[in-house]
């Protein structure tokens, strides 16, 4: 795609879409209703890097080397188990997909989407002093397909929880400040990629906000740049595409914006703007005062018996009044006048209160998870459940030809550490597993003890 073809068409269909010639159903130079919620211009910058609408996800899901999915707003209503399924072994056979999506959903094998809106209370990081819409810049460690993305914006954002046992390898590519809201959503990821274990000819990719990438968000901080890196990513390589928006498969976006190539079409849709209309009608008016002698012409007119004393006055009077109106306009416009009302703040139910008066929430299978995934990187030396699971298959080789014990309790504490514990857990039975895991770490991470010097060696003087 050269410069020259992505400003021709970013323009042409900015212009469609403001003008009203895309969606004609809305009324001559009326725009669409909702225009700026769509995803248009994101579907236009995929297809500019060569990728072919199709009309159906099977296809594509048939032919994943070529493919590119791309999924914003709310997943389909009846996509169960089987299809999310089918969407991973997608992306394990060289696919890219893109999930982008604000509702509550929780993927097994890619993660859960959380329900924000997600704040925060440090003015650095709001935007144009919005406490729901977050400024927030990619990491330096971060991916570095961002290349230089600065700050991004989100519109009452989500978070995303990567699944730590599954098919892929999470990174955080832009993720939430320390001091966002709620304290669930800190240090979440916000844009996050997945790669297959030990391949990298696939990619998956999750954003918690769908309105990242939507037509109206696009002019906000740096989210253009954003998705232009975005698309190229998710095209690389790749020669069709499957645009999902709300539980619907768009068609192509060069089909609907031909008809605005042709000439004639151009001018029996595109109405010219009202504004523009004003506009010419007033350098009109100004060029006809500026060519005659108004000033002279009305003075000539005045009426005889006005004393002269009186058009003083009236000068005076027009200066005093230019003058409050200017008065006027800077107290309006000053922020220091402006009355300042804080936000409701909802009580909390009954049931909330006697649930934390009560201590149900005493239940330390979290604290377990943490011992378990500590001790499997203490015992592993990696951070990869695939690692902990092949150390435990070797150690149920290794203590079936020993006849050792604590295979049982090293694959407790192996499945505790993928996968969570199961059920709640009492404070008792936190403290007999830690005790566990001390025996565990004393059998297995214990040093060697060094063998005795033979007595016949002479001694080092």
């Amino acid at each position: 795609m050269t410069p020259d073809t992505f400003v021709f068409s970013f323009v042409l269909a900015v212009a469609s879409l403001l003008s009203g010639g895309v969606a004609a159903a809305q009324g001559p130079g009326q725009p669409p209703a909702g225009w700026s919620f769509g995803w248009d211009l994101f579907q236009l910058l995929l297809e500019e890097q060569g990728l072919r609408a199709l009309p159906d996800l099977d296809k594509a899901l048939t032919q994943p080397k070529d493919s590119v999915v791309v999924m914003l707003g709310a997943p389909p209503a009846n996509f169960a188990a089987a299809d999310w399924n089918n969407l991973i072994r997608f992306v394990t056979e060289g696919g890219s997909l893109l999930v982008a999506s604000e509702s509550s959903t929780r993927v097994s094998g890619f993660g859960e989407f959380v329900a924000g809106p997600v704040t925060t209370r440090a003015p650095k990081n709001q935007y144009e002093g919005f406490d729901d819409c977050l400024q927030l810049s990619p990491a330096p460690a971060s991916a570095t397909w961002l290349g230089d993305v600065g700050p991004i914006v989100t519109n009452r954002s989500g978070w995303f929880v990567p699944d730590p046992v599954g098919w892929l390898n999470w990174e955080v590519a832009i993720g939430f400040p320390v001091d966002s809201l709620p304290a669930a959503s800190r240090r979440q990821a916000l844009l996050a990629t997945g790669r297959p274990v030990g391949s990298d000819i696939g990619l998956a990719m999750v954003s918690a906000d769908a309105s990242l990438f939507s037509n109206g968000m696009l002019w906000h901080g740096e989210n253009a740049l954003l998705a232009i890196r975005v698309s190229e990513l998710l095209g690389e390589n790749k020669r069709q595409l499957v645009f999902m928006t709300n539980r619907q498969v768009q068609g192509s976006y060069r089909e609907r914006l031909q008809p605005l190539l042709d000439d004639s079409a151009v001018e029996r849709v595109v109405i010219e703007p009202e504004w523009q209309k004003a506009l010419r009608l007033t350098n009109a008016v100004v060029k006809e005062v500026a060519g005659s002698n108004v000033l002279n012409e009305a003075l000539r007119q005045r009426p005889r018996d006005v004393p002269p004393a009186r058009y003083f006055r009236a000068l005076l009077y027009t200066i005093a009044t230019a003058m409050l109106c200017g008065l006027v306009w800077l107290l309006v416009t000053q922020r220091t006048w402006r009355a300042f009302f804080f936000p409701p703040r909802p009580m909390r139910a009954s049931f909330e209160l006697r649930e934390q008066a009560s201590g149900a929430n005493s239940d330390f299978r979290n604290a377990a998870g943490y011992l378990a995934r500590e001790f499997c990187y203490e015992l592993t030396d990696s951070s990869q459940s695939a690692d902990w699971q092949k150390h435990l298959a070797e150690q149920l080789v290794s203590g079936r030809k020993s006849n050792r014990g604590d295979s049982p309790e090293l694959t407790k504490v192996v499945d505790i550490a993928c996968r969570g514990h199961q059920s709640k857990m009492t404070e008792q039975q936190f403290q007999q597993f830690a005790r566990s895991l001390d025996q565990l770490r004393a059998s297995l991470l214990s040093p060697k003890k060094e063998p005795k010097a033979n007595a016949s060696t002479p001694s080092p003087p």
